[in-house]
């Protein structure tokens, strides 16, 4: 089995776990859109049933933990005009010894937990361009900028121009500050990518002691390559290079961390035959629907005419025919069938759906095996 089969196989693999839950459709009338089916509605003995709203002051049912502190944000980093502005969100979490990096869309903070039942703020840092995700490394502190308020400056005047295409002081991607004094952290390098970096993951090499990598996750819109130059926003058919389907990977030089720079583009879901960096637009899925008596001929002649990457089959009888018919092809077994396939189609999980028996001529369902 070959690395995108694989990697089709998990993730399918997941996807039909996952979708087990959905309620069962007939092939006549399957709806465009799969609703999960309502949660059971709690009894009267589960504590969260009446818990009272509030900001900073709700109720709370906790199962084994215990909250020891709760410290609200910092008004710098919080809407003069009241909650629930998305500009001023918190993000996730980073650790250094007794520091808390924070994340938020509109900067990061720092809190102090020696003592974790009295959590201290040390720093509050605005400098907007969400979303926010921090990692330490050592004095480093990286914070991934993604919306298009972003200043490399830091500054709050992108408020104003989010809705313009090219702003030559936007930045999108990630932030590096030294955080040798924790109390005035320094921005030492702003790496720019294509579309921003929604999230990213520090990488180091057991043969590369001099650099730091950064492997960096953008989800947003591409920018205009009049505002970063090499930005494609095109589909893979149109352009092998478009900016989608990528993962930016920074090497940060340990000595000289200022330098930080784009070095390679991943392309992780590229098809290694056709280069497609839309690989997995390349894997169709030939859905087995039913077992199969007395047809194992038609079954392999279409698959093989089909040339799936990955079969869904349904069941363990119909699973056995479908590896007798393709022998050298990955063979997912799913119980939910090829309704839910199609709604991992829908979800762009997985490739197409094929459903075998309105291809084949006849359709024989085999018999219940006699023990």
């Amino acid at each position: 089995m070959n690395a995108i089969a694989r990697q089709v196989v998990l993730a399918l693999g997941v996807g039909i776990l996952a979708a087990q839950a959905l309620p069962s459709v007939s092939a006549q009338d399957t709806p465009k859109t799969h609703r999960l089916g309502a949660q059971k509605k709690p009894t009267s003995k589960d504590p969260r049933v009446g818990l009272k709203p509030g900001l900073h002051d709700a109720g709370t049912a906790v199962r084994g933990l215990e909250l020891v502190a709760a410290a609200k944000k910092p008004a710098a980093l919080e809407d003069s005009a009241g909650p629930g502005n998305f500009l001023y969100m918190n993000s996730d979490l980073a650790f250094r010894g007794n520091f808390v990096f924070q994340g938020n869309f509109y900067g990061f903070q720092v809190w102090d937990i020696a003592d974790p039942t009295n959590p201290t703020m040390r720093l509050a840092y605005p400098c907007p361009g969400g979303q926010g995700d921090p990692s330490v490394w050592g004095n480093l502190l990286f914070i991934s900028v993604e919306m298009p308020n972003g200043r490399i400056d830091c500054g709050t005047a992108g408020d104003k121009t989010m809705a313009d295409s090219v702003v030559v002081e936007r930045f999108r991607g990630v932030r590096i500050f030294d955080i040798s004094d924790i109390d005035h952290p320094k921005q030492i390098a702003a790496v720019q990518t294509c579309r921003g970096s929604h999230t990213h993951t520090l990488v180091t090499d057991p043969n590369d002691k001099e650099n730091l990598y950064v492997y960096v996750s953008g989800t947003s819109n591409v920018r205009s390559p009049t505002e970063l130059a090499g930005c494609s926003g095109k589909s893979a058919q149109e352009d092998p290079n478009t900016s989608l389907f990528q993962t930016e990977v920074i090497q940060v030089p340990l000595a000289a961390p200022q330098n930080a720079k784009v070095i390679n583009i991943a392309r992780l879901f590229a098809d290694p035959i056709s280069g497609n960096p839309d690989g997995l637009a390349d894997v169709h899925t030939c859905v087995v629907e039913r077992p199969f008596s007395g047809v194992q001929s038609d079954l392999s002649a279409t698959i093989a005419r089909i040339a799936p990457g990955v079969i869904v089959a349904r069941g363990s009888i119909a699973t056995v025919f479908a590896k007798r018919a393709a022998p050298g092809l990955p063979v997912v077994l799913s119980t939910a069938g090829s309704r839910q396939a199609e709604f991992l189609i829908e979800q762009g999980r997985a490739g197409q759906a094929i459903d075998l028996p309105a291809l084949l001529p006849r359709t024989v369902r085999l018999p219940t095996p006699v023990p």
